[in-house]
């Protein structure tokens, strides 16, 4: 079902982990001509949206939302009568202890169709996170959901404490800072002091804790460890039944040795334009790391490329294509189908890819690579291409005679073009595409640009040194954050900038290098308390 234009979709956003979305609010999100997010709403899904995308985040800390609330109806009610498809994205179910049978009364009272996906609401997913069943058939047949915040504009009484002290399960939610409150109640409600409590901090996320106590003891334990919201607090026998050590296995946050994983809770910068970078959040999600996408550069294919032009209708005079990036072999395919050719427009010519990445991209385009990188960079390449060369030739010695084509950036380093053409070789470089900073860098946090989360961040991935230049023009500082390399170019440019690589890869896998960061911090601690 596609989306529609002029609706708004109050989205359930789910718990905080980014993969418990349902299957519905991820296509509408994926469709959306804009999004308006809470505070609580899972911002990790924002990564993936296309930059066209409107983002407004009118998240809300405790106080009087009344004003606040008015200009959220305002936005959506603006954005669908243009004619948008409009997602509200809020944090667990919009009809949950939230605002959203408020926001659709709205929508619905100026015209605007406002449609409800449900979400998977903390009260149920953070309990079974960690083990805890809030019903069992043999002991536990009831329970309630209730709020413990108290809103200045709610004309709703306070919880029947009596009432709910009978029921075998209760589940707090916004709770956290009136724990102590809720727990005197029940109390004095007749419920017994020794009745297991616990209350469970960020559910589903990386940064996920568990305090486990009793109802005379819960308030105290919760503010030794220093819980802050969002908490979900269990009430009753089941409170004592949860598994938190089987639960971190299978939320991704157990290494095979069954020690917590060593980025669990590590919030990773990267870099890297975002439609590049899915995989390796991905991968740095299921090992408990916090990614956050924050773009630095941006790749641009301009819609007049003479030179390349003229090199692809010239292919029959190459021997070899050389590719060192995916880019690469974007920016060439595109041009190729402008012209109106296709794959057999490579005829005789060889291809020669940097390493395994680049080999799949170049295959999903139906080309297969002749020669496919060691994983030693374009130097390593352009070795493997000279002795391929060589042999083909059966020269022992002297000049090597070949013509190769390597579309590349604007910015692309001369290694490769200068080892091949010391060995004889002919070589054009035509750009295939360029390489631009983002002038105002923002993240998938919304609410903070880059420039700010820079410093709040345990690591910050570099894949390119055009990336380490784009950090520093935009006045960036990194006083704490370990910094991460992809290969010894982009090192080299980090140190040359004042930053110090203490995580370098020498593979340009994104499994490589959430391992390299892996191993980093299983000896090491948080970056503030290295330098302490």
């Amino acid at each position: 079902m596609t989306a529609s234009c002029g609706f708004v979709y109050l989205v359930g956003g789910g718990p905080g982990d980014p993969g418990l979305i349902t299957v519905r609010g991820l296509s509408l999100l994926q469709q959306a001509d804009v999004v308006v997010h809470d505070r609580l709403a899972p911002v990790g899904l924002l990564a993936d949206l296309d930059a066209s995308v409107e983002i407004i985040n009118v998240g809300k800390s405790t106080g009087d939302h009344r004003s606040q609330q008015v200009e959220i109806g305002r936005i959506l009610i603006d954005r669908a009568k243009r004619g948008l498809c409009v997602v509200r994205l809020k944090g667990g179910d919009p009809f949950v202890f939230g605002r959203g049978f408020e926001e659709m009364q709205t929508c619905r009272a100026a015209g605007v169709p406002c449609v409800v996906i449900p979400g998977v609401s903390s009260a149920f997913a953070a309990p079974a996170v960690v083990g805890i069943p809030i019903t069992s058939r043999k002991l536990v047949r009831s329970f309630a959901v209730v709020t413990a915040s108290v809103a200045a504009e709610s004309e709703a009484p306070e919880p029947d404490y009596h009432a709910l002290a009978k029921l075998d399960t209760i589940v707090v939610l916004m709770g956290c800072k009136r724990l102590g409150v809720v727990a005197d109640a029940f109390r004095a409600a007749g419920m017994d002091a020794t009745t297991p409590v616990a209350c469970i901090e960020n559910a589903t996320k990386p940064q996920q804790r568990v305090v486990v106590a009793t109802l005379a003891t819960i308030s105290n334990a919760a503010t030794a460890a220093g819980l802050i919201p969002p908490v979900t607090t269990v009430i009753g026998k089941v409170a004592a039944m949860g598994d938190v050590a089987g639960t971190l296995a299978g939320l991704g946050l157990v290494d095979s040795d069954s020690s917590v994983s060593s980025i669990a809770g590590k919030r990773v910068m990267v870099t890297r334009p975002a439609d590049r970078s899915h995989r390796l959040m991905e991968l740095l999600r299921a090992k408990g790391a916090i990614p956050i996408s924050c773009p630095l550069t941006d790749t641009v294919f301009p819609d007049e490329m003479p030179e390349l032009d003229a090199a692809i209708g010239a292919l029959s005079q190459y021997a070899w294509i050389a590719l060192t990036s995916v880019n690469g072999v974007r920016g060439f395919w595109k041009r190729v189908r402008r012209m109106g050719l296709d794959a057999r427009a490579v005829g005789s010519c060889r291809v020669a890819v940097v390493d395994a990445t680049t080999a799949e991209s170049l295959k999903a385009i139906g080309i297969a690579a002749d020669l496919v990188g060691a994983g030693h960079g374009a130097a390593g390449l352009a070795e493997q291409i000279i002795e391929a060369v060589t042999k083909a030739q059966g020269a022992a010695a002297g000049c090597v005679l070949a013509r190769v084509l390597f579309p590349c950036s604007d910015r692309a380093r001369p290694t490769l073009a200068e080892k091949l053409s010391l060995a004889g070789m002919v070589v054009d470089a035509p750009i295939a595409y360029r390489t631009v900073a983002i002038e105002k860098p923002a993240s998938e946090s919304v609410a903070s640009g880059c420039a700010a989360l820079s410093d709040g961040v345990d690591v910050i991935l570099f894949y390119s040194p055009s990336s380490v230049e784009a950090f520093v023009a935009a006045g960036m500082t990194a006083s704490t954050a370990a910094i991460s390399c992809i290969g010894n170019t982009t090192a080299s440019a980090a140190t040359a900038a004042g930053l110090t690589p203490t995580i370098i890869s020498d593979k340009p896998f994104d499994e490589a290098m959430v391992e390299s960061i892996a191993r980093h911090f299983s000896h090491a601690g948080t970056p503030a308390e290295r330098k302490a």
